[in-house]
């Protein structure tokens, strides 16, 4: 029996590699990429898909994905609401996460991120932070 995850996952790929290869339309892959709700391929598409509706694309990683993907989203995507994908990070990031995005992200609001880091209580990743970004 195949599993129903593998099954949508071997679909979204199989749009990624359409698409890739201009097999067909890019904005009707799109389409039905996002209608999969697979973050990791969504971030794929935008990455490597010249003509990708970036902020669709955007929405469901927001929505789906882990603070790693929309970290990664955010370093890698031209195009990128980095604001958006702050705020994700600072509703469900660790203190960790939110010290990556400060240090990689060139436009973070490293003052909100640095308060998330106190609200979270983790000492060490606090004074990480200071130290990477004195006054």
């Amino acid at each position: 029996m195949i599993n129903a995850n593998h099954l949508q996952r071997t679909q979204a790929a199989d749009i990624y590699q359409a698409a890739f290869d201009r097999a067909a339309d890019i904005q009707s892959l799109q389409k039905q990429l996002l209608a999969l709700d697979d973050a990791e391929y969504c971030y794929l598409f935008a990455r490597d898909i010249l003509g990708a509706d970036i902020a669709a694309l955007q929405t469901r990683v927001i929505e789906l994905g882990s603070n790693d993907l929309c970290f990664r989203f955010a370093r890698d995507i031209i195009g990128a609401s980095n604001a958006e994908l702050q705020a994700r990070i600072l509703h469900t990031g660790s203190a960790h996460d939110c010290y990556l995005f400060a240090e990689d992200i060139y436009n973070a609001d490293r003052v909100a991120l640095r308060q998330r880091i106190v609200e979270l209580g983790d000492t060490d990743v606090l004074a990480l932070f200071d130290q990477s970004f004195p006054d």
